[in-house]
């Protein structure tokens, strides 16, 4: 069956992408003094063979190959780039002087700076597989940083001073959490949870700049921590049976010792039939070996990380909802100026931030995804469970919203909770992952299926915190006996005191460059 590729004209020294193959040559030229001879015939598209189907750029599913300028072949990877351009290919190293005003190691990809040149002097090449397209008509993508607006600090000013001096959250070392966020945050000239007063204890900048000491970072990240709750002995027990090493082990365990597959008890065995199925579904992803591979961000979604949706499965009235658009929570906040939103009793529990390539714990998108965007819709939701409870504190305290990091096969954890005082309090946990192979199920899928397990556990008592924070038999008899007296029977009376934790801060304009590489 043929592969769907997208062809890419990329540096094998310094990885930079280029939409003209004479624009690369000049690259390698002027900044790494080298010179590849040969050129490609003129063509203006490869014809598709048997091994390989040629799609334009962003096609869903397809796979990248980095090309060759100076034949037809393309690789995989860059290495096998360099390698081929070595061994195939005579490169010609020249003296270059390099001046710092003149040529900087960086793609200059602007036609308009491409010097004049005669025209019997340039290679007569039109690759024409990422077609050309008037500059002009490049379409415009925003930077991943977004920068503080006065607006924004506008916002954070508000949500300070409506803040009660007694009710803040005070460290035993006397320091107040929500004054030393809302320091730092005037400082921040990007967008940052602090600004929102989301605390993320893991946040290095914290000591680095002074904010707290790490003794009080650790008080932070221990006061009224969340806490899993440990799964049941017959469920670890079970997932013990899956301790195996090759896929044929794997269906061996997945047909024994199953008593209870038939007569089927969903609500004793909905989790052994959850890991069973889990466990057969990866046995066809180790055999083929496709787990080895990359692949795009829907590929891991549906192949893979549905596990998820079909855990949540047996909650009544849970769905789990996939897709691009924005969470309910965060859209009600983010129109809250405009419209006037109503919830019809609807809640929001947790989200998923994915994307198709595992960049470690730090990488680009999950600085973005943890750092920013995923902290701010968990606390929109927790927000909004504020309100179904009554924004009654006791019952606050008591609530925390799931976030899953995916990247790739990967998957780390978040929890936002409100500990005490107005802040909103992160809590993340070790890396997780899919294993590659059946020789890893031990080391990885067991531990991934447990902590899964005990997130599911922990959101339906969050649903049930939510559900039951209404007013006892004899609370509701009393009140109702003096509904006129006491003056306080109705949530949201002012004398209930009602703990009202700041909205998320306005995301920050981004600002936006053509995309031209």
């Amino acid at each position: 069956m043929p592969q769907i590729i997208t062809l890419k004209l990329t540096c094998h020294i310094c990885k930079l992408n280029y939409l003209k193959i004479y624009n690369l040559k000049r690259h390698l030229k002027d900044v790494h003094g080298i010179v590849i001879e040969g050129a490609r015939g003129k063509e203006i598209r490869r014809a598709d063979t048997e091994d390989y189907i040629y799609s334009s750029p962003n096609t869903a599913n397809a796979l990248i190959h980095h090309r060759c300028i100076a034949c037809d072949y393309h690789g995989a990877s860059i290495l096998d780039l360099k390698e081929h351009l070595t061994k195939t290919h005579t490169v010609s190293e020249i003296n270059v002087e390099i001046l710092a005003d003149e040529v900087k190691p960086q793609p200059d990809l602007d036609e308009e700076l491409i010097p004049e040149v005669e025209e019997e002097l340039i290679p007569e090449v039109e690759e024409e597989l990422i077609p050309e397209v008037d500059e002009e008509l490049i379409p415009e993508v925003e930077e991943n940083v977004n920068h503080v607006t006065s607006k924004t600090l506008n916002m954070l000013d508000k949500a300070y001073n409506n803040m009660q001096e007694d009710r803040k959250w005070q460290l035993s070392t006397g320091k107040c959490v929500e004054n030393e966020l809302y320091k730092f945050a005037k400082k921040c000239t990007y967008d940052h949870p602090s600004l929102s007063f989301i605390i993320d204890p893991y946040d290095i900048t914290y000591i680095q700049h002074g904010v707290f000491t790490e003794n009080e970072i650790q008080e932070i990240k221990e006061y009224n921590a969340v806490v899993m709750d440990t799964l049941p002995k017959d469920l670890v027990d079970y997932l013990l049976l899956f301790d195996c090493r090759t896929s044929e082990e794997l269906r061996k365990a997945c047909f024994e010792n199953q008593k209870w597959y038939y007569p089927f008890n969903r609500t004793e065995h909905f989790y052994h039939d959850w890991i069973r199925r889990t466990v057969d579904m990866l046995i066809a992803e180790f055999e083929s070996g496709s787990l080895k591979k990359e692949h795009h961000e829907n590929w891991y979604m549906i192949r893979i990380w549905s596990l998820i949706d079909r855990m949540f499965s047996d909650v009544e009235d849970l769905e789990a909802v996939r897709g691009e658009s924005t969470s309910i929570a965060s859209s009600t906040r983010k129109n809250q100026d405009r419209v006037v939103p109503s919830m019809n009793g609807s809640a929001e529990y947790g989200c998923a931030e994915a994307g198709a390539k595992d960049e470690g714990m730090w990488g680009t998108k999950k600085l973005v995804e943890k750092g920013v965007k995923a902290t701010k819709v968990l606390k929109d939701m927790l927000n909004d469970l504020c309100n179904l409870v009554d924004k009654e504190e006791c019952h606050i305290r008591r609530l925390s919203t799931i976030g899953y990091i995916i990247s790739g096969l990967s998957l780390e954890l978040m929890i936002m909770d409100s500990p005490k005082g107005y802040c909103c309090r992160i809590k993340r946990t070790d890396l997780f992952s899919i294993p590659d192979s059946a020789s890893q199920v031990r080391s990885k899928l067991l531990p991934l299926l447990s902590i899964l397990i005990a997130t599911k556990l922990h959101v339906v008592k969050v649903i049930n915190t939510v559900e039951d924070h209404g007013l006892s038999d004899e609370r509701l008899r009393r009140t109702l006996a003096n509904v006129i007296e006491s003056g306080q029977s109705f949530p949201g009376s002012p004398l209930r005191k009602p703990l009202l934790l700041p909205s998320c801060n306005i995301t920050p304009t981004k600002r936006k460059h053509n995309n031209i590489s």
